[in-house]
């Protein structure tokens, strides 16, 4: 699983601060904040639709 998804997954499945996210996926927690914010932004929703590629997220 890329780490945009699993930011996502951990952000709504389990409601994971971002700092939580960070130091489990050891990157920042500004990195984590962007990702989740920028998914707001375009409208993505958890769980994501099956044709949403990580190319797409990528994109997004």
């Amino acid at each position: 699983m890329r780490p945009m998804r699993e930011i996502l997954r951990l952000y709504h499945e389990q409601h994971d601060r971002c700092r939580t996210i960070s130091r489990s996926l050891m990157i920042s927690h500004v990195a984590v904040k962007k990702v989740v914010d920028r998914a707001q932004a375009a409208g993505y929703t958890w769980p994501l639709d099956p044709e949403c590629t990580d190319k797409v997220l990528d994109q997004a």
